[in-house]
């Protein structure tokens, strides 16, 4: 089989588990993206930000959308080419995944 569509494939599946193990993860635990070693408000938050960059309201009153990762971070596209390196890059095999299927912001 074609490395490339193992590889697609391998993401795929990793994908669908994840997605099937809910936002607290397989063994009970926040589930958070591949490599990410926190939260991603905590390092939005060391990086300046506040809880309106994301939220766009004090206090929060709901869960942020992806469209606002966008916001700064650009659409599927650009964040496959941003992790290009990756291997595998999930990014380009799951162009139509929303960003908060894989990365949670806090609890």
């Amino acid at each position: 089989m074609n490395r490339h569509i193992t590889r697609g494939l391998i993401v795929v599946i990793l994908a669908a588990l994840t997605l099937a193990a809910g936002p607290r993860g397989p063994h009970g635990g926040t589930a958070r993206a591949a490599g990410d070693k926190e939260y991603l408000a905590i390092r939005h938050m060391a990086r300046g930000h506040t809880c309106e960059t994301c939220h766009k309201e004090t206090p929060p009153k709901a869960k942020t959308s992806y469209v606002a990762c966008m916001g700064c971070h650009g659409d599927a596209k650009k964040m496959a080419e941003r992790t290009k390196n990756s291997n595998p890059n999930p990014h380009a095999y799951a162009p139509d995944m929303v960003c908060t299927k894989c990365h949670y912001g806090h609890k």
